[in-house]
């Protein structure tokens, strides 16, 4: 009876959460460390714990991982959890002109121009016009 209990060649079931796979249980210390889809692994960014089948999907999106900023001319690169805040600030990213009524999209760069010559020159002639 013990030897049942421990012979490589029972069937067993993988004890991971989620996982219902059966295997020799020669197999099992080398399922439950390198193949086991539920298995715990350390996200290489946070340290976080994450399933194995989540890991590569957690890495591409973790807030402690570094990428570029999507705009293509910026090089700014920072943690993925700032980006939202750097997009907000980057002079590289496309943004909608201050100005009420005006519907011009614009990268935020060029923002100061755009209104100086198009919003802040037209009210001065404006006035310049009504004062003549």
């Amino acid at each position: 009876a013990k030897h049942l209990g421990q012979c490589g060649w029972g069937v067993v079931t993988c004890p991971h959460e989620g996982c219902a796979e059966t295997m020799l249980r020669m197999h099992l210390k080398e399922h439950k460390a390198k193949t086991c889809e539920e298995r715990l692994l350390k996200c290489r960014h946070c340290d976080t714990k994450v399933m194995s089948r989540l890991l590569a999907e957690h890495q591409g999106r973790c807030p402690e991982a570094w990428g570029k900023c999507p705009n293509a001319l910026c090089t700014v690169q920072c943690a993925l959890g700032s980006m939202s805040y750097h997009r907000q600030i980057c002079p590289q990213e496309e943004a909608a002109c201050p100005c009420p009524g005006c519907d011009e999209r614009l990268l935020r760069k060029d923002s100061t121009r755009h209104v100086t010559v198009r919003h802040l020159q037209s009210a001065v002639e404006l006035l310049e016009s009504a004062w003549a």
